[in-house]
């Protein structure tokens, strides 16, 4: 038979209190992933940049100068989601990008796991199975957001690009101002 009417606005209601305490906890996640975002941004402020410039140099895309919005850490953890617990896989040296809002504030970082014995390469991470897994992840939100590689010009010239390196590579060879 049909549902009375008071039965459809109680399941509705139930349904509309279950929409908002998901979209509550989405916001308290994205909130939670921002601030640990700017915590790593923070973390990397005063290290060295140099190995992440050998590592952008050793790919045919160093950057001069060198971009307020690229950072290093010398040894960070790659951490990932197995079953409900959090496993660090891998830890070692990463570059770190930031990535901004609209208004110029860090949302998210983009890390980059890099091989400090090969020049140029990307560090070899793998699950507890052995698969290979990839060596770029971001932390905090990035919908909307960019890396800015280079100073903003009036120059009527914008290059966007899929990734730090193919982007920056457009800058290496001087074709921006």
């Amino acid at each position: 038979g049909q549902l009375d009417p008071a039965e459809i606005a109680t399941r509705k209601k139930r349904l509309a209190e279950k929409k908002k305490e998901q979209e509550d906890y989405e916001a308290r996640a994205r909130a939670f992933a921002i601030r640990d975002a700017r915590e790593i941004w923070h973390a990397a402020e005063d290290h060295d940049t140099t190995p992440a410039q050998d590592y952008l140099a050793a790919r045919h895309c160093g950057l001069d100068p060198w971009p307020p919005t690229l950072r290093y850490l010398p040894d960070h953890p790659y951490k990932k989601m197995i079953g409900q617990r959090m496993h660090v896989l891998h830890s070692g040296p990463c570059m770190i990008a930031a990535v901004t809002n609209a208004h110029g504030r860090i949302e998210c970082v983009h890390r980059t796991w890099i091989d400090p014995v090969r020049p140029g390469q990307k560090a070899e991470i793998r699950d507890p199975e052995g698969n290979l897994l990839k060596s770029k992840m971001t932390r905090g939100s990035k919908k909307g957001g960019v890396i800015r590689l280079t100073r903003t010009t009036n120059s009527g010239v914008i290059v966007m690009g899929e990734g730090i390196e193919t982007t920056a590579s457009v800058a290496a060879v001087g074709i921006l101002p």
